[in-house]
């Protein structure tokens, strides 16, 4: 899951940083340096991204090693597996709308919470951008660090059999989800308080939503390893409306009113609350019939040519665990 702490990581150093920057240089500045590390990062992919494991020119043995033992090089002038997406079956299944509804709830929670902040703390407790930037570096900090060691902790009770692959998905949603919910509560109805009592919900609620990595993240994988990728990228599109709708409806529920922001905690907690009991009840970290939907097609070849083809074992459903995603 480290992988997947990369953001936070990211919205943690911006915070840090941008503050200062936009506080001493002004507001263009952060855009030039952003864009300036985007290209950076374009170049680093450029130059190590290849096609095989085996034409990477850095790769070390025991890697290549690894990945040799866990994908099968196949070879075969007769037929090749064509993998036809069932999207009628998909969107009809009842794990797969369980999860959709996590990854739209805990969107709008984390494009709410990084874009609104910032203006709460500031209309409630006056703070200028740069204490600003530094305040809301340390949950995010704080959510790297719970988004790698708490699926750690998960994963180890799950190798040892202590609990099941599906108690550890809810039971990681409930903790990631329904917990930061109810902190939200208490944010609408308490932040007002102190500055000291705010950053203190703020942090708890955005690190402890950081164990959800162990939770509807991984159980695309679980529930269809041969369409999670098609999978991913769907729930990625719908949970990229939030982005969208969330600033829209924000601006017309504050109206230059601080006391409004109650309802904008209030609507975001109940989202990821419901979200978290749908998942609770609905999902499923069994493989479904869908995922199996094989098409073989003949595959013409010259006398001299061999059909390469890619087949992933899929490891048994005790491994798949969160380090492994």
């Amino acid at each position: 899951m480290f992988q997947l702490k990369g953001s936070s990581l990211g919205g943690s150093v911006t915070n840090l940083i941008g503050g200062v920057i936009i506080h001493t240089y002004g507001w263009s500045y952060i855009f030039h340096l952003s864009g300036v590390l985007c290209l950076v990062w374009v170049i680093l992919w450029w130059l190590n991204v290849y096609d095989r494991p085996s034409e990477h020119p850095r790769i070390s043995s025991q890697e290549l090693e690894y990945l040799q033992n866990h994908v099968e090089m196949d070879t075969s002038k007769q037929k090749k597996v064509s993998l036809q997406t069932p999207w009628l079956d998909i969107f009809t299944s009842v794990p797969f709308l369980a999860v959709s509804s996590v990854f739209f709830a805990m969107m709008w929670f984390n494009v709410t919470l990084a874009l609104q902040l910032p203006t709460y703390l500031d209309m409630t407790h006056n703070l200028n951008i740069k204490m600003n930037g530094y305040l809301l570096s340390i949950p995010d900090i704080v959510k790297v660090l719970v988004g790698i060691s708490f699926p750690m902790f998960v994963d180890n009770l799950v190798k040892k059999k202590k609990i099941t692959i599906t108690f550890a998905r809810r039971f990681s949603g409930t903790i990631g989800m329904a917990i930061p919910g109810i902190l939200l509560i208490l944010l609408a109805y308490y932040g007002y308080v102190s500055i000291e009592l705010t950053i203190v919900l703020i942090v708890l609620t955005i690190s402890i939503s950081g164990c959800g990595s162990s939770s509807y993240i991984a159980n695309v994988v679980d529930i269809s390893p041969n369409h999670s990728g098609s999978l991913m990228g769907f729930l990625k599109t719908i949970s990229s409306l939030p982005g969208i709708i969330s600033p829209i409806i924000i601006k017309h529920m504050i109206a230059d009113d601080s006391a409004n922001w109650r309802s904008v905690f209030l609507v975001t907690s109940v989202l990821v609350i419901v979200s978290s009991m749908i998942f609770l009840f609905f999902s499923s970290t069994d493989i479904q019939p869908w995922n199996n939907k094989i098409q073989m097609e003949p595959v013409k070849t010259s006398d001299n040519e061999d059909l390469l083809m890619v087949k992933i074992k899929t490891p048994d459903k005790e491994e798949h665990t969160a380090d492994n995603l």
